[in-house]
């Protein structure tokens, strides 16, 4: 029976913790940035991009003038499913949702002080909610499972670059990151071969946390036609972080009630970004095309987001994190051009193992179209895309792997005004 109690407990507490999209296991997976969110987030080496204050500071020198981006605002259904989140009843429970998510635009500032160019940037890489409810049917028992699940990542930061001769540009960026999540879930299982017999539990955990995150970046003309980017990005460095948990366990076995709590009001918080080097490169093959083409790496992970709540605590464990992408420029007329991307973004999990429960490895790819119209003063993006993963989860402490499929796709929107 304890071994039941458990199963119930760990179902509603911990399972819901990696249903939201994470940059620690798929590099960059959502579109965001004006031209670079168009291109499947392809930018290190593209010099016309209001998003070079993210993927290339470098390449901010060569973006002269005054300019006001207010960008990357995505708009996307996603669908989850999983063949099966945790065993009750020596029963596999499946899950399946489908919403609505929408990720505030981006906002980029970008002005001239002497030689250097300056931008100030309020950039949300990521911004994610789940909840759909779902009910189980056991051979002994009913359920029911209850997820809300948020999480957000917001950089706001100052960049400066300067060209050094004709060809060179470099940059740097400093961003003030915070992430939150809210994980809020409750699962109630009613066991109909056990009189008066019903356990469940609610859990509430809001882990809120601030840090440092400095982007460099180099950019260089080869030649006319040819230009590539270099960019580096340090680790997240945490300035401060905590966290509220509450999770109230009432069971009721043959009659008798039994309640047990755990209320921590600021519990220590952790949350971390790897470094990351990448390299970019534009090639113009005539006055209509030209191809952009992005590799980056990033660095491993090993850390548990609450310390010192160890049940409950989510434990992240990753290896290098690597992602590639392309894009195609296509100039239409003098003022209207058409823009295609593709990005392919390999699991950052490696061999899973029962330290990886409840996580799902999978290689997620993307892809963008659209289209942009600009006159002297104003730019309009418009574009849609897709994204995809199959993967593998490992179920609870049994060690046994189960599918897994995340897909969504979406509508994009940039505006740039031109001073």
């Amino acid at each position: 029976m304890m071994g039941i109690v458990q199963a119930v407990l760990l179902a509603g507490v911990l399972i819901f913790t990696e249903l939201v999209w994470a940059d620690a296991y798929n590099k960059w997976v959502f579109p965001f940035g004006d031209k670079s969110a168009l291109l499947s987030n392809t930018g290190i080496g593209d010099e016309t991009s209001m998003g070079s204050v993210f993927f290339n500071p470098g390449a901010l020198a060569k973006n002269q003038g005054s300019k006001l981006s207010l960008s990357g605002s995505l708009y996307f259904v996603y669908n989850i499913k999983f063949d099966g989140l945790s065993y009750i009843d020596n029963t596999l429970i499946p899950y399946e949702a489908t919403g609505f998510n929408t990720i505030p635009s981006t906002a980029v500032s970008t002005f001239k002080v002497f030689n250097h160019q300056l931008a100030f940037s309020i950039l949300i890489p990521s911004s994610t909610q789940i909840e759909s409810s779902g009910v189980f049917t056991t051979p002994n028992s009913n359920g029911a499972i209850v997820p809300k699940v948020s999480e957000r990542e917001m950089w706001i930061g100052l960049t400066t670059a300067h060209m050094w001769g004709e060809k060179l540009g470099v940059g740097v960026s400093i961003y003030g990151v915070q992430y939150s999540k809210s994980n809020v879930s409750g699962t109630i299982v009613k066991f109909n071969s056990i009189s008066n017999t019903v356990f469940s539990t609610v859990s509430k955990v809001t882990p809120t946390v601030y840090g440092l995150v400095t982007v460099v970046g180099a950019h260089y003309d080869l030649s006319s036609d040819l230009k590539i980017g270099l960019r580096g990005q340090a680790p997240f460095l945490q300035v401060a972080g905590s966290a509220e948990v509450y999770r109230i366990s009432p069971v009721t076995l043959l009659g008798s009630v039994t309640v047990t709590t755990e209320d921590k009001q600021s519990t220590p918080a952790k949350y971390d970004i790897p470094w990351d080097l990448g390299v970019g490169i534009t090639y113009r093959l005539n006055e209509n095309y030209k191809i952009l083409f992005d590799a980056s790496i990033g660095g491993a992970l090993d850390y548990k987001e609450l310390p010192q709540v160890p049940n409950i605590s989510e434990e992240v464990y990753t290896q290098n994190a690597t992602r590639y992408s392309i894009g195609v420029e296509r100039r239409m007329t003098d003022t209207i051009s058409g823009f295609f991307g593709y990005a392919l973004m390999p699991s950052s999990i490696g061999d899973q193992t029962l330290r990886q429960a409840g996580r799902v490895k999978n290689n997620t790819w993307m892809t963008t179209l659209g289209a942009n119209w600009k006159d002297d003063n104003i730019s309009t993006g418009l574009g849609g895309m897709y994204f995809e993963g199959y993967g593998t989860s490992i179920v609870g402490s049994t060690g046994s792997k189960v599918g897994a499929k995340i897909s969504g796709y979406g509508l994009l929107l940039a505006t740039n005004y031109i001073f």
